[in-house]
């Protein structure tokens, strides 16, 4: 009896676990399934606009002179674009300009080749893709670059490209060009809304672009220090140091070994003949010193003598020296005089030539510059204001970006901004690339 009982219980347990076992496969059958919520829709965030592009260029001139801090080229500065940051690695000096209120730069820089190029194919070779994507290293939205070309009426490389950074894009060219040993560029960046502001730039630009002819062949990665006030200019080793400079006042410069120091000077008065040049150097600049050679020499149209000089020290030490002496039309010597720690050399000789050849050549850069409307940057002339008061155009500090207010990030590329153009404009860019002015020299970035 117990064990009927016990069958029965089973089978009874084994229909319940049967039941329970067709149920769960059936009743998720007749459940209605339930939606995932929707997202809200994020708002987009509107990309940043342009100002209006410049449309009037009759307030935009070309008539003042920007000079290198390396003392070798000038480039015009446009009204309304402040300068920004120039640079010299060494091989390429670059000036740069920016103009916060249109959002645009202007580059333009000078590179010393170790050979002349044979032809403009050969300048084309040397911008590989790889080259041009570090100029646009700072446009994180992308670069193209649209076109390239010849332009054989002005001998020149003309690329195109656009570059986009923070939801903006830019239009930019660049012209590329050679003569001798040296390769000029210029490139101008805008909004994309300024096609007819890029191109009036560029026919008035590249014609600007000149290197000082006292300098031609001189040392591209030297510095160079300029007295508006007094209008002489001296070039010397970047790493040489000025060690004393104020507008009017002599300026002192120093090698870092201390073997050599110039003092650059004017003091009245003139000296017509190599007795007066030399009297002069043993009775007014260095008393008690003795003439080894008088030289003349004329630079750039001021005529004047360099006269090497042994001499002693308060201490009895035997040194030597050269001083160059220019009449200028001021009424004043210009004196660059030189002292070298060690005796008995005659600076005016050949063999100190060689031996000596970054004083000697340094004394051969000196000369007399006066350029009408001449800006002088403060930002690599210790203690000397600009000549000219910042243009009524320029708005806020300048930056070598192309910055303007509340869009300082879409527009961070300044000095290395490349010259690019869009693809909707392309042919109308390189229609009237013929039409850009020839001779800019300047020196390539990056």
């Amino acid at each position: 009896m117990q064990q009927k009982t016990t069958q029965r219980i089973t089978v009874i347990f084994g229909i319940f676990m049967a039941t329970l076992l067709a149920l769960s496969a059936v009743l998720p059958l007749f459940q209605r399934p339930v939606a995932a919520p929707t997202p809200e829709p994020a708002t987009p965030t509107p990309a940043p606009t342009f100002p209006a592009p410049i449309t009037d260029f009759s307030g935009i001139a070309f008539n003042q002179e920007y000079l290198h801090p390396s003392g070798l080229f000038t480039v015009s500065m446009p009204t309304g674009w402040q300068p920004t940051q120039p640079n010299n690695t060494g091989v390429q000096a670059q000036s740069n300009f920016n103009n916060g209120a249109a959002i645009s730069v202007i580059e333009a820089y000078i590179e010393e080749l170790t050979a002349p190029v044979a032809s403009l194919d050969e300048v084309s070779a040397r911008f590989t893709q790889n080259t041009l994507a570090q100029t646009w290293a700072r446009y994180t939205g992308g670069w193209s670059e649209l076109s390239r070309r010849v332009d054989t009426e002005n001998n020149r490389l003309v690329m195109d490209f656009n570059a986009e950074r923070g939801g903006q894009t830019f239009l930019a060219r660049q012209q590329v060009w050679s003569e001798g040993n040296y390769l000029y560029s210029v490139r101008v960046v805008v909004p994309e809304n300024a096609l007819e502001l890029l191109n009036f730039l560029l026919e008035n630009l590249p014609p600007t672009l000149k290197i000082l002819p006292q300098f031609a062949g001189t040392p591209l990665g030297w510095s160079s220090s300029y007295d508006y006030q007094e209008r002489h200019i001296i070039r010397f080793p970047q790493t040489w140091t000025v060690t004393d400079s104020a507008p009017g006042l002599p300026v002192s410069i120093e090698d870092p070994a201390g073997e050599v120091s110039i003092r650059v000077e004017s003091r009245p008065g003139s000296v017509a003949d190599e007795a007066a040049a030399g009297d002069f150097v043993t009775q007014t600049l260095r008393p008690g010193s003795t003439v080894v050679s008088v030289e003349p020499v004329t630079r750039e149209g001021a005529a004047g003598f360099s006269v090497a000089y042994n001499f002693s020290t308060v201490d009895g030490a035997q040194q030597s020296g050269m001083a160059v002496l220019l009449n200028g039309s001021d009424g004043d010597i210009h004196v660059a005089n030189a002292v070298l720690a060690e005796s008995g050399v005659d600076l005016n000789s050949d063999d100190a030539a060689a031996t000596y050849s970054d004083l000697t050549r340094s004394l051969e850069t000196f000369s007399l510059l006066d350029i009408p409307n001449l800006y002088i940057d403060p930002s690599w002339l210790p203690s000397v204001p600009p000549i000219f008061a910042p243009t009524p155009e320029a708005t806020g500090e300048a930056t070598p970006e192309a910055t303007a207010e509340g869009t300082a990030e879409a527009a961070s590329d300044g000095a290395e901004a490349t010259d690019e153009a869009s693809d909707e404009v392309s042919d109308e860019v390189s229609d009237e690339a013929t039409e850009e002015a020839t001779e800019e020299a300047t020196e390539d970035a990056s």
